[in-house]
């Protein structure tokens, strides 16, 4: 009697799925769809031939469209006893017209410490502001 045996193996000896034509596929594609749907970047902070940076002293002074994808801070707030901060915050802001927008933040912040209350953590408040810039004086 003939006795037949098929054996699929879609794991590797490591424990790992052998996909690597799928994967280089989807990369592929999702790299094409993002250079297809680029737009060249233009600095927003320009009055003539001048361009104005933010800095650390003052916030971004013009209105864009800009999101800030999870901003990720750890650091130690006290000495005694010792407490480490961990926050976690996305920003973004739409402009409306040119000369005014919407700015929406939100956060969860974790305090890992030593003694009770043990490890509080929680979500921020939902921030809504608008920003508004009000002069712009063109070059001459």
């Amino acid at each position: 009697m003939l006795d037949v045996t098929l054996e699929s193996r879609p794991f590797d000896e490591a424990g790992y799925r052998r996909s690597g034509f799928a994967a280089l596929l989807v990369a592929s594609c999702s790299f094409g769809v993002i250079f297809a749907m680029s737009s060249p970047a233009a600095a927003h902070g320009v009055v003539g031939q001048r361009f104005f940076p933010a800095t650390l002293t003052t916030d971004d002074p013009f209105v864009a469209d800009e999101m800030s994808l999870p901003t990720v801070t750890h650091q130690k707030t006290s000495t005694d006893p010792s407490v480490k901060e961990t926050d976690i915050n996305f920003d973004f802001a739409k402009r409306i017209t040119p000369d005014f927008g919407i700015v929406m933040g939100y956060g969860w912040t974790h305090l890992d410490q030593i003694g009770p209350p043990h490890n509080p953590s929680g979500f921020k408040n939902l921030e809504i502001t608008g920003q508004w810039q009000f002069f712009k004086k063109r070059a001459a």
